[in-house]
């Protein structure tokens, strides 16, 4: 591949020419058919498509033997100069400020990298305009084996990249800090070694903080979960997910679920939704559509678009089956049915989405009031009584539901060992199962919650949640008295 006006161009037609004579005079030797050849030209298909830009810093002139010209990255970011003396051309680039017109005397140069190294020349005795500090450098046929082949060395943070095409620039990956330089450390002893990474995402309003097995070898104890969902003493969140772990490098990728209260619980439509983010964000997935494993069994994801911003899952089936449930008592179907709540009588329909639900449909709104206020407020006042009905030996989760239209239905949430959530994703996929079920609402369902919107989707007796998923922050915990492990 010609790195510079002076190569002389590929030998591609001798290659090719070589090569097929090659193959043909083997296959008459030893009686075999002709086989198809595809050649994978990445390196002249690659090397220029990238151009790596540096920034001009200080000049030193030795009279009578050569002028440096130092610029903001060398070795590190391309070591192949350096490694087995690979030859670049450099331009200029025109300054687009008062400054765009000016003409410099052309002067030859060596560009000299920033690191301490006498073999840390980019391009030696290269002929350029005169350059300044400031000055920006543009290092062509940088696309091969340069970023790729990048280090820390001396810590030096790798650069940023950004996709340009017809116009338009766009970063697609950050530049590294001191922080990513050191996230792998850790703590050789005292308080410091209980620091852990984490993240943190919401869907609606709906957060939970993502611990991964890389940073905390060991799920969570209870106090761990309290002490990290606290608002005042913690991070702050509605819930804890734990994972990835993976049992085989193609199997899913598993999930454990936590409650601000530090208890475990079965699934959560927001909660996996930005589980699947995360996982989208470190590129962990082998394409968009994926397998997440939670204690109550398989969920499809699907990242919608590049970002993840938009995310579906296939949450599994819907059941009004007390059995499936885990309700006491007969098998049977609650539908409706009176039961009396804090001295008062409420209509109960039972669901479950691999966790437990319990649906209260609330008809009649006053006219003075908006239908989610109302629903909030209803969901804080017998939300807590709801969850601990005696029906439901492990407790339920509880929505206040309210159809406004025939595909669209009004929902509050009061979640198990979490409390009143702006937004839940399998309540949403409960209350528009329940209100299928009851003639309420049809197929699909937009599902408005103070958080946001969900948008529920049937297909039989199985559902599809879909909607966003944000990043909030990430960060290192440090808790000089938390225990990690149970």
């Amino acid at each position: 591949m010609p790195m510079t006006a002076a190569d002389p161009a590929a030998p591609i037609a001798s290659y090719i020419a070589a090569l097929a004579d090659a193959v043909i005079a083997a296959c008459a030797e030893h009686g075999l058919a002709l086989p198809r050849l595809v050649v994978e030209p990445g390196r002249s298909l690659i090397a220029p498509a990238g151009v790596a830009l540096y920034r001009v810093g200080a000049r030193k002139e030795i009279p009578g033997l050569r002028t440096y010209v130092s610029v903001d990255g060398g070795m590190a970011d391309n070591i192949r100069p350096a490694l087995y003396g690979a030859h670049y051309h450099a331009l200029r680039v025109r300054d687009a400020g008062p400054d765009a017109d000016r003409t410099d005397p052309v002067e030859t140069v060596t560009i000299a990298g920033k690191f301490c190294e006498s073999g840390d020349m980019l391009i030696r005795e290269i002929a350029l305009p005169r350059l300044r500090p400031g000055d920006l450098l543009a290092v062509p046929m940088a696309g091969a084996y340069t970023l790729a082949m990048a280090s820390n060395y001396n810590l030096a943070p790798r650069p940023a990249v950004v996709l340009a095409c017809e116009g338009e620039a766009r970063l697609i990956q950050r530049r590294e800090s001191y922080a990513d330089l050191v996230g792998r450390d850790l703590a050789l002893h005292g308080a410091a070694a209980a620091a852990r990474r984490f993240a943190r995402y919401e869907a609606l309003g709906n957060d939970y903080v993502v611990l991964d097995p890389i940073d905390w070898p060991a799920p969570p104890a209870a106090e761990v979960v309290r002490r990290l969902c606290d608002r005042r003493r913690g991070i702050g969140a509605d819930g804890v997910l734990w994972g990835p772990a993976r049992a085989a490098a193609d199997g899913p990728f598993a999930v454990r679920l936590y409650n601000p209260d530090g208890g475990e619980f079965e699934k959560s439509g927001n909660g996996l939704r930005i589980f699947a983010r995360y996982l989208w964000d470190r590129r962990l997935p082998a394409g968009p559509t994926f397998v997440i494993e939670t204690p109550a069994g398989p969920v499809t994801a699907h990242v919608l678009d590049r970002s993840g911003a938009r995310i579906a899952l296939d949450l599994g089936q819907v059941s009004f089956d007390t059995d499936k449930i885990g309700i006491a008592g007969p098998p049977r179907e609650i539908i409706e049915e009176t039961v009396e709540v804090a001295g008062q009588p409420c209509r109960i329909t039972a669901v479950t989405v691999g966790n437990p639900h319990c649906v209260v449909f609330v008809d009649e709104i006053p006219a003075s009031t908006p239908a989610l206020d109302h629903l909030a407020r209803l969901a804080q006042e017998l939300g807590p009584h709801l969850e601990r009905l005696p029906l439901y030996p492990r407790r339920t989760n509880v929505q206040f539901a309210h159809a406004l239209a025939p595909h669209l239905l009004a929902v509050a949430v009061w979640e198990r060992g979490a409390g009143y959530t702006l937004a839940s994703g399998t309540s949403s996929c409960a209350a528009a199962a329940a209100a299928v079920r009851t003639g309420r609402c049809r197929g699909p369902v937009t599902v408005q919650m103070p958080g946001g919107e969900l948008l529920v989707e049937f297909s039989g007796d199985h559902v599809r949640l879909t909607g966003e998923v944000t990043p909030v922050c990430e960060g290192v915990w440090l808790d000089k008295t938390m225990r990690v492990t149970r």
